[in-house]
């Protein structure tokens, strides 16, 4: 911020969830049936949701963000990052299960209060995937 205090920015708290799983995972929250990568990514989901809400072409600017992030914390890697950091997410949006229950983890959470359905959140990821995600992807192949 203007005051030098470091704030976990939206954007750059989804990146770092879909670098995290860039597949959905059998690891379980706790003793629960709940999937760890599942609720982070359904957290990514959320973010994206409460961003558009806020200001509906918000998903735009996180291109160039990822970007930026990504080189500077990853000057080597990036591009191969880059190319597979939707891979989770697109996962998460194929697996009706896993969707739902990202759902469920979400109108829990950062969601709550909300009722956001599943449908709702895959409009969401599917919008990010356009907006973001491809563009990403795009400019780390080149």
């Amino acid at each position: 911020t203007e005051f030098g205090i470091a704030i976990a920015r939206p954007e750059m708290m989804a990146l770092a969830h879909l670098l995290h799983h860039p597949a959905i995972g059998n690891e379980r929250i706790g003793d629960t049936d709940r999937k760890r990568s599942n609720k982070d990514l359904g957290r990514v989901l959320a973010l994206a949701w409460l961003a558009t809400e806020r200001e509906e072409d918000a998903l735009l600017a996180w291109t160039a963000q990822w970007k930026a992030a990504l080189q500077k914390r990853f000057a080597t890697e990036w591009r191969q990052l880059g190319t597979i950091v939707g891979a989770g997410l697109r996962a998460l949006l194929a697996s009706a299960p896993d969707l739902d229950q990202a759902t469920t983890i979400c109108n829990l959470g950062l969601l709550a209060g909300c009722d956001v359905s599943a449908q709702n959140l895959r409009a969401t990821g599917l919008r990010l995937v356009q907006d973001a995600i491809e563009p990403l992807e795009k400019i780390a192949q080149k």
